[in-house]
């Protein structure tokens, strides 16, 4: 009983401080989002928020070799204004700041696909303690996208995870076919809001819970 009146305080602490933050950004005209975990979401509905699509998280081992089949080519710091540029429509908002960040964490896997002259997507990533996340990536269509996860993936070594939006089957298939195993999901949720701000359909990885 103890340890039970224990936890529920420490929810309440916690569920005392999350209406705290949720007030001060709508006090600036903000809307509140996170991704949350199946127990987090629990906690989160009764505070107003809503679901609008789930993410599965995968892992593997091993990169691959990259594909030929669309041309994917190195980010360089010139292509960051085109690159946030294209993004904002997708994503709703400026990532201007974060991409830079992490084209210069993990240099070997920000890539960008092309064709007829304009940009068709791009993908990031960053290294950590126990793997190497890739994402976000974001992609006009599956064959783009593939072609950018696999010349991430042959960049990088070690164990990989990533963070797929479960609407993308057909790439959900391939990572568990090439090896990815899913870990744990999460569910996209925004305050007040049952419609995501982003597209996606042409978000395929997102960036990580903590990034978006």
């Amino acid at each position: 009983m103890i340890l039970v009146t224990a936890q529920w305080r420490r929810r309440g602490f916690a569920t005392h401080m999350m209406r705290r933050c949720i007030d001060a950004l709508l006090a600036h005209g903000l809307t509140p989002a996170l991704d949350a975990t199946p127990e987090g979401r629990q906690v989160y509905l009764p505070l107003g928020f809503a679901d609008v699509y789930t993410i599965t998280r995968y892992f593997a081992a091993a990169p691959l070799a990259p594909s030929r089949d669309v041309a994917v080519r190195p980010m360089g710091a010139d292509d960051l204004p085109a690159i946030s540029a294209y993004d904002r429509e997708p994503f709703g908002d400026d990532r201007a700041f974060m991409f830079e960040h992490l084209r210069r964490r993990l240099p070997q896997a920000a890539l960008l696909a092309e064709a007829d002259g304009r940009i068709r997507g791009f993908v990031l990533g960053r290294n950590g303690q126990a793997s190497t996340q890739i994402g976000p990536l974001v992609a006009e269509d599956d064959a783009t996208a593939l072609a950018l996860l696999r010349h991430a993936l042959a960049g990088v070594s070690g164990p990989v995870c990533l963070d797929l939006v479960d609407r993308h089957t057909s790439m959900r298939d391939w990572l568990v076919a090439h090896g990815f195993a899913p870990q744990f999901p999460f569910i996209r949720m925004i305050h007040g809001r049952s419609e995501p701000f982003d597209d996606p359909a042409r978000i395929r990885l997102i960036a990580g819970p903590e990034l978006g």
